[in-house]
């Protein structure tokens, strides 16, 4: 029923079905994708339209059912983390907010992943688009930032593939609170070791082309750490001029 009501245009009737079906099955990822579906794509029809005030509207009820998810797990004996899809707008509705009166929101299309440290519905203390080296101890700050403790080299990895794909060039910016003494980064299927960020203060970015056909199932990027830091930020977009 929900469906029917989205295809006739009577968004808040087909809001409160969805809303029911997730009453009902509140542990079932797909219906909360449908919900950030639906948000982000009202967002972008009226930000396309110039109607920017209802699409940050839009976006940040997109934004809000992160916390909604995270209120219904906190009564489930098995957290459910959103799948890769969900993440992806997720990530891209985040970017434009932080980037909502800069330049940067031009870049929207050309961005791969914009880490949001802060999203941890399944409250295991560990961001739902990271995974972490057994060595490494980790906490998100009240900022919603990513402090890492390490008594040497260890890293952070992504949870779902990232795909990069063949001729492309992409960035890697890492940008941590204060400079570190070594970072470096490994790209499954791309790199055959981990290489060095180029550091300007405390942002460490890499610019790299692609020369490989990526894995079938796509590339896991890893970030390599020797020092505790605080990252503030992790963003992977493509180059395209």
């Amino acid at each position: 029923m929900a469906s029917f009501y989205f295809r006739i245009g009577d968004i808040a009737k087909g809001m409160n079905y969805l809303d029911a079906a997730i009453s009902y099955f509140p542990f079932e990822p797909s219906l909360w994708h449908l919900k950030v579906e639906l948000y982000y794509r009202l967002m972008k029809e009226y930000f396309n339209n110039e109607e920017y005030d209802k699409a940050k509207d839009y976006l940040l009820k997109g934004l809000s059912v992160i916390d909604e998810a995270k209120n219904v797990n906190k009564w489930n004996m098995n957290p459910f983390v959103f799948n890769d899809n969900t993440i992806k707008l997720l990530q891209t509705m985040r970017y434009m907010l932080d980037n909502w009166n800069t330049d940067g929101i031009f870049d929207v299309n050309n961005i791969i992943h914009y880490s949001m440290f802060d999203l941890d519905i399944n409250m295991d203390g560990i961001p739902d688009q990271w995974k972490m080296d057994d060595d490494l101890k980790s906490n998100i700050t009240n900022n919603g930032e990513l402090s890492i403790k390490t008594a040497d080299w260890s890293y952070i990895y992504t949870q779902y593939p990232i795909n990069l794909e063949k001729g492309k060039t992409y960035r890697i910016e890492v940008l941590v609170e204060t400079p570190v003494s070594s970072i470096s980064y490994y790209i499954t299927g791309i790199t055959q070791k981990s290489l060095s960020f180029i550091n300007d203060k405390n942002k460490y970015f890499v610019e790299f082309t692609v020369e490989k056909e990526q894995n079938e199932e796509g590339n896991l990027i890893r970030i390599y750490v020797k020092d505790d830091c605080i990252v503030k930020n992790v963003l992977i977009k493509e180059i395209t001029n």
